[in-house]
C-alpha cells in the first residue's frame, strides 16, 4: 500500500505541472488509461518510468 500512495503522489504531482492525467500521459508517451490503471493499483509502471515521474514530480 505504501508504494500505491508514493506512486500516487507522484502521479499527483506530475500531473499538477501537466495540467491533467492525460497530458502527462502524452508526455510520458503513455495511454491516459495506463494512468488511471496505475493510480488504481491494477498495473504497476516501470522503474524507467517511475524515475521519470519521480523527476518531474520533483520540479514543484
Amino acid at each position: 500500500m505504501q508504494n500505491l500512495d508514493r506512486l500516487n503522489l507522484l502521479i499527483d504531482r506530475a500531473s499538477k505541472i501537466y495540467g491533467s492525467n492525460r497530458q502527462l500521459a502524452f508526455a510520458l508517451g503513455k495511454n491516459p488509461q495506463q494512468i488511471s490503471d496505475w493510480k488504481h493499483g491494477r498495473k504497476e509502471p516501470g522503474t524507467d518510468i517511475q524515475a521519470k515521474l519521480a523527476e518531474i514530480a520533483a520540479l514543484t
